[in-house]
């Protein structure tokens, strides 16, 4: 199962309208529905295999997420 990176509505939504794209034309050049990219839209996430593309097409930087490690020493 793939996993989701979490753009938000509002930056997603926003982008698009800042370039005139419409949800017809987002699904198109994303080669997915224009009902898929609705959904991710509304939902404010897109696949991660996805980010790239949408980063592209919409003009965002999208930084990779920071892992923190965590060790679990057991009991003390």
């Amino acid at each position: 199962m793939a996993g989701w990176r979490h753009l938000g509505r509002d930056t997603m939504l926003g982008a698009r309208k800042t370039l005139g794209l419409s949800v017809e034309t987002m699904g198109r050049r994303l080669n997915v529905s224009s009902k898929t990219w609705d959904r991710w839209e509304r939902a404010g996430r897109v696949p991660e295999l996805m980010v790239g593309l949408v980063a592209e097409v919409l003009s965002l930087e999208i930084v990779p997420n920071e892992r923190r490690r965590i060790v679990d020493e057991g009991p003390s």
